[in-house]
């Protein structure tokens, strides 16, 4: 979101015996203007959120994601940070929604829906998580687990 500022100057009336019909604005009140403006626009776009995840799967995972945030590919033992996230649903310190994402060569997943019973939405914060998998023999699921 881009921030515009524009100053509009208005003549000032001026007594007839003034020939010079110029409006002065003066510098100091354009800085003030301009920084209180640019701490506005600062303040409200900070990022707040900031997740660190890392793969301990043992697997190269392919298009993930969570909820709707896309992460992308994260192999084996790497980490991401992603402060694109603007809330998360927690629950018991972790994120309510699953990880999900294609392993080359693995069966399909395990499909579970979020039960949100006792969750709460944070909006500020760094956490950090490690990706796990529980494996059958023939599916998988990823799942949350805080890092050490």
């Amino acid at each position: 979101m881009a921030l515009k500022l524009i100053f509009c100057i208005k003549p000032i009336r001026q007594s007839s015996n003034q020939k010079n019909n110029t409006t002065y604005l003066s510098v100091s009140k354009i800085f003030s203007s301009f920084l209180v403006a640019l701490v506005l626009a600062g303040t409200t776009h900070a990022q707040k959120l900031s997740l660190t995840i890392t793969n301990k799967t043992g697997y190269h995972l392919d298009s993930l994601l969570f909820d709707q945030y896309y992460l992308g590919a994260l192999p084996n033992d790497s980490s991401l940070i992603y402060t694109e996230c603007q809330k998360l649903i927690m629950q018991s310190e972790l994120p309510l929604h699953l990880p999900v994402a294609h392993i080359g060569g693995k069966p399909r997943r395990i499909a579970l829906a979020p039960c949100s019973t006792k969750s709460v939405m944070v909006k500020s914060g760094n956490y950090a998580f490690d990706i796990l998998i529980y494996e059958t023999s023939d599916r998988y699921r990823l799942y949350w687990k805080k890092s050490e």
